[in-house]
């Protein structure tokens, strides 16, 4: 939804521990400070508004969803504002903030699970479950995390549609009757990643700004690709999930059942949802799968929720703040061809 105005001024309201209640009004004058400082440019151009928006509602974010978190990073964030002695040092801790933000807002696609030569040459089930290709196959099929399509039943878990190459490949059971089934292509879409240095691998992000890098490794064993950090979604949703348009909202009281969200209406009302907003959906593991592991010896486990709700507060931050408005700015002028300026570039930047 390139092109629209996401910021939102920070509430003079808020609901936050005593801690965070002493520092809102120093972040309120801070974006008056900055608000004023940019007020012959676009907000979204100002680094250092967004920087304070960004440092406002990742406060709120935190302290709302601080029992569906890993580890206190509402704290961690509460604790770096406080250290701040003027508007100054808040500004540049936002701008820091709104950098490591925006390294989990990715326009990168993984490939597709399974190539086309899945089609004529489809391997065993079992083999597709332990994801039991060498180097030089897995690059040659396309096999990059089968063991999470196979856990998703080969469909994409937002709306359960059948991966439509699983389906040619044999891997989905059609209907007696031989009719065509809904289908789409899905993509391995991480939780959390970012692309390495590089360029040709995802991993982990640097968490420690919020101050939970050992919590995300616990949970995750330091792999971005593992069962807890990834779900299969259409290409389309999985674009949208990287550049925070969508999100998935814990069901309360209904373990492993989910909400899609999004800012934008025409997200939640796009033809993949059948031009509606989706039903809340409950995440499983496919039965087959699952007796195949057992019966390899294979750990499995579905997508980590608190890594789903980390996610969620990522993403409603960078829309809310203007972060990710800034990062879709710079994406469509590179986009047209064009160029930004050194001067203009650290409007956006710095």
């Amino acid at each position: 939804m390139q092109g629209r105005n996401d910021a939102k001024a920070l509430p003079s309201m808020v609901s936050l521990s005593s801690g965070g209640l002493d520092v809102w009004p120093l972040l309120l004058n801070a974006e008056k400070y900055t608000l004023k400082k940019g007020r012959d440019g676009s907000p979204v151009a100002n680094a250092g508004l967004v920087g304070v928006r960004v440092l406002g509602y990742l406060l709120i974010e935190l302290w709302e969803k601080r029992n569906r978190l890993p580890g206190n990073p509402y704290l961690d964030v509460l604790k770096r504002i406080q250290a701040c002695k003027s508007i100054r040092d808040l500004c540049a801790l936002g701008v820091d903030f709104r950098g490591n933000l925006l390294q989990l807002y990715s326009e990168q696609s993984c490939p597709h699970f399974l190539s086309r030569a899945w089609q004529r040459d489809p391997p065993p089930f079992e083999q597709v479950v332990a994801n039991a290709f060498d180097e030089e196959e897995a690059e040659d099929r396309g096999t990059m995390s089968t063991q999470i399509l196979a856990r998703d039943g080969f469909r994409c878990v937002l709306t359960g549609l059948a991966d439509v190459t699983s389906i040619l490949a044999g891997f989905v059971d059609l209907p007696p009757s031989g009719r065509v089934i809904p289908s789409t292509s899905t993509q391995c879409t991480h939780i959390l990643s970012v692309i390495n240095e590089i360029g040709d691998d995802c991993v982990l992000p640097d968490l420690s700004w919020l101050g939970i890098e050992k919590e995300i490794n616990e949970i995750t064993g330091g792999e971005a690709g593992g069962c807890c950090n990834t779900i299969t979604m259409s290409i389309q949703l999985h674009l949208q999930f990287n550049e925070f348009e969508l999100w998935l909202e814990e069901v309360p009281g209904q373990a492993n059942t989910y909400q899609v969200s999004s800012c934008y209406e025409l997200v939640l009302r796009q033809d993949v949802f059948h031009g509606r907003p989706p039903p809340a959906f409950e995440m499983t593991i496919d039965p087959r799968f699952k007796q195949e592991c057992d019966a390899q010896g294979i750990p499995y486990s579905l997508p980590d929720p608190r890594l789903i709700a980390l996610h969620g507060v990522i993403a409603r931050v960078g829309r809310k703040s203007g972060a990710a408005e800034q990062q879709d700015a710079i994406n469509r002028v590179l986009e047209g061809g064009g160029s930004i300026s050194s001067r203009d570039y650290s409007n956006y930047t710095a």
